[in-house]
């Protein structure tokens, strides 16, 4: 039945053709119809992304999505640790920004993962879940390089700066936390990252529900463009000082 055909019901679930009811029906259709659609989609990522199995799986998949962060995390930290003793810091401190070498090349790692997510999505969408797998998997490993040389990057901009210049309020100071704050962001992302490739390993996702999968990729663009508009900022900084 056509919702313009809709109409309120009295007790005995005969339609009610009071007028004013029947008007008052009609004004709150759109409101109705984008309540019922939002319900009912929420209530699809809900149903399919979450609660399909029981709690035995549940705990069971609690337990690997924990592990697999836990793992992304300590590769994460090695890699950062290695960088340091490896590269070392700036040779001196020095109360202008320095920008650290390795943020143009963990900009290629972002860059590489977000291919790797538009990837993800348009081969889930044709139904071949290998390469859509491996996709997530890579994107994966492309973000845990980006965290540990973000990390190492971040020291060498402390390691760098003199006391003084860790006081500063003015657009080195505001690059440096807008920095830190992206990369905090970035770990949530990894974290609903490693969500979404452990569920399409499930067999979670296919042609006709990849919603998870496009809402991770984009998420992971707009911190990459956030992280284009960071570099940027570093490098007006770093030109006019």
């Amino acid at each position: 039945m056509p919702r313009s055909c809709w109409r309120t019901r009295d007790k005995r679930g005969e339609p009610d053709n009071n007028p004013a009811i029947v008007s008052r029906s009609g004004s709150n259709l759109g409101l109705q119809s984008v309540t019922v659609s939002g319900a009912t989609f929420l209530n699809q990522f809900l149903v399919r992304d979450m609660s399909y199995s029981p709690a035995s799986g549940q705990s069971q998949f609690a337990l690997k999505l924990f592990g697999t962060y836990l793992a992304v995390v300590v590769v994460s930290s090695v890699l950062a640790r290695g960088l340091v003793s490896v590269l070392g810091g700036p040779l001196e401190q020095s109360t202008q920004l320095v920008l650290p070498p390795v943020f143009l090349y963990s900009s290629v790692l972002l860059i590489v993962g977000s291919a790797m997510m538009h990837r993800a999505v348009s081969q889930v969408k044709i139904e071949r879940q290998k390469p859509f797998r491996q996709s997530l998997v890579l994107a994966l490993i492309a973000g845990t390089l980006f965290v540990g040389s973000q990390s190492y990057g971040l020291w060498y901009l402390l390691k760098g700066a003199t006391p003084a210049a860790h006081t500063e309020t003015g657009a080195q100071g505001f690059a440096f936390v807008f920095a830190v704050l992206h990369v905090l962001h970035f770990t949530v992302a990894m974290m609903f990252l490693v969500y979404v490739m452990l569920r399409s390993f499930q067999d979670r996702y296919d042609h006709e529900y990849y919603f998870g999968v496009t809402v991770c990729t984009w998420f992971w663009h707009v911190l990459g463009i956030v992280w284009v508009a960071i570099l940027l900022v570093f490098y007006f900084v770093v030109t006019k000082t």
